[in-house]
């Protein structure tokens, strides 16, 4: 979140933001379906579009909101259900189309973080309008 509103007037755009590392924040706050998560896991394409709708939906509680992003992954150093280091879901949600993006950016942990943020805000947004 800091390095997307690191930006002067990022707060003429950017409403809020959520950390949900828990099972617990995705699914009580963001309403990601149990039912996934317990069938597929956290980390996964179906989840990454839940929790961008979900982001969507909370902060267009007082002016309506045109996107939504998010992110699941794994950045290591270890695999975390099945899935290797690198592996990182990244899901967009705008009015009528919610869709994820899956992407493997080895590299070590921290450039893992920072490769995910540049796939997000650099390409993401505009692989949707296609």
């Amino acid at each position: 979140m800091a390095a997307l509103t690191a930006v002067e007037g990022a707060s003429s755009v950017c409403r809020g933001g959520i950390v949900s590392y828990s099972i617990g924040i995705k699914v009580n706050i963001l309403g990601v379906s149990q039912s996934i998560i317990t069938k597929h896991g956290a980390i996964n394409g179906e989840v990454v579009e839940q929790m961008a709708a979900g982001a969507r939906s909370i902060t267009t509680l007082d002016t309506p909101t045109t996107w939504g992003l998010s992110t699941t992954g794994v950045a290591g150093p270890g695999t975390e259900e099945g899935k290797a280091p690198g592996t990182v879901f990244i899901g967009i949600s705008r009015a009528g189309q919610d869709r994820a993006f899956w992407a493997v950016l080895l590299s070590g942990r921290s450039r893992c973080r920072q490769k995910s943020y540049h796939y997000e805000g650099a390409g993401a947004v505009e692989r949707t309008s296609t």
